[in-house]
């Protein structure tokens, strides 16, 4: 009994630690001063409690957790049978739960299960306990920590002034991405200056009415507007209340709309999955163009360029795959949108995938890190 006790209290420290139960994100700064301190004393205990159980015990820790993970997918399977798309404003409500059940300790799991095959030495073990919560540590930072701010370059003769565009996308805010989150973003964003601001889907990420903070929109601050469009998350926790809600804001919601200015115009088209919740449905015929103008299309998935022609647009600004968020998923992203992160060129357009700045599902970023990106439009 004391040993299951002992296996069961390691598996929620280290879970609680990795998804940052404890950390700044939830309860703000209480832990947040000694967390690295905690933390390695957490792995430290949980490299003793490894070496010190039974085996047995650990496969059937194992084989639980692995039922409860394949039940999941069945879970999946249904939905996707029944209601013919995968994600569910149901799922999301349980997606949280999931993830504490589920994916942390099956991997530590097979941590146990790798060591009980391998045989290898005390020392190794121990280091690859170090080296997985590390790797995991490191991912968890890289998720809550604010976006780097990257620098794109582009020119054109079209612009005779030049244009400066601060590019965010899937913010997600939520309960680990809170309010102490999005004033960083806000800052972030009002310290480029930017003459536009674009924020490209997926802002929201749960219930908008478990959002009491969003009055900080009116804070943005750029010289023609921020611009909005939506995205896939705001479809799944009620499109409708979120496009109402925002709409008392300071912001520009592009819903199938274009904004013309001097030189240059702005177009926001709804996401995708529109077709399939049959609202807020994307339909290019809406937008319009000048072509003495730059013309920007505003895109929350950016695989709307393997849909539609958008030669008629100078710069395609999009988001949603988070470049992949945790490798090496990556890859299965790219196949899915046919594009992944950074500027891409498309016959005579360009279109730029922005990594986002939140996270979706776990709390990890893995060689996928966020970003708020200023696109500088110049001359040529």
């Amino acid at each position: 009994m004391i040993e299951i006790i002992l296996v069961f209290s390691s598996y929620l420290i280290i879970l609680f630690c990795v998804q940052n139960i404890f950390l700044k994100v939830i309860f703000n700064d209480i832990f947040y001063k000694y967390k690295n301190i905690f933390l390695l004393i957490c792995s430290l205990l949980f490299a003793l409690f490894i070496k010190n159980i039974d085996y047995k015990i650990a496969n059937y820790i194992f084989i639980y957790f692995t039922i409860c993970c394949v039940l999941f997918l069945i879970f999946l399977l249904f939905l996707l049978i029944f209601t013919k798309r995968i994600y569910t404003q149901y799922l999301a409500n349980i997606i949280e739960a999931w993830e504490f059940i589920c994916f942390m300790p099956l991997y530590f799991s097979l941590i146990f299960i790798m060591m009980f095959f391998t045989k290898i030495s005390d020392f190794v073990d121990i280091f690859i306990i170090f080296l997985s919560f590390a790797i995991f540590y490191k991912s968890t930072i890289n998720a809550i920590n604010k976006p780097t701010i990257k620098h794109i370059n582009i020119k054109n003769s079209k612009i005779k002034n030049e244009l400066n565009i601060a590019l965010v996308s899937d913010i997600h805010l939520k309960a680990n991405l809170n309010k102490d989150f999005f004033e960083k973003i806000i800052k972030q964003l009002n310290d480029l200056n930017a003459d536009a601001i674009v924020i490209a889907g997926d802002l929201i990420d749960t219930n908008i009415k478990k959002i009491d903070y969003l009055h900080l929109l009116n804070k943005l601050k750029a010289k023609y507007s921020t611009f909005y469009v939506l995205g896939n998350h705001e479809y799944y926790h009620n499109v409708s209340l979120i496009y109402k809600s925002l709409k008392q804001y300071n912001i520009n919601i592009l819903n199938n709309k274009s904004i013309h200015f001097d030189d240059f115009t702005i177009s926001g088209i709804n996401d995708l999955i529109g077709e399939k919740f049959k609202k807020f449905k994307p339909d290019l015929s809406k937008l319009s163009y000048d072509e003495n103008k730059f013309n920007i299309l505003i895109s929350h998935q950016p695989k709307i360029a393997k849909k539609y022609d958008l030669s008629n647009f100078d710069l395609i600004l999009a988001g949603h795959t988070h470049a992949g968020q945790i490798f090496p998923f990556n890859f299965f992203v790219k196949l899915e949108q046919g594009y992944l992160h950074g500027l891409y060129k498309i016959k005579n357009s360009l279109m730029y995938v922005s990594s986002g700045a939140g996270f979706w599902g776990a709390s990890a970023r893995l060689l996928a890190p966020s970003e708020i990106v200023l696109i500088k439009i110049s001359k040529d």
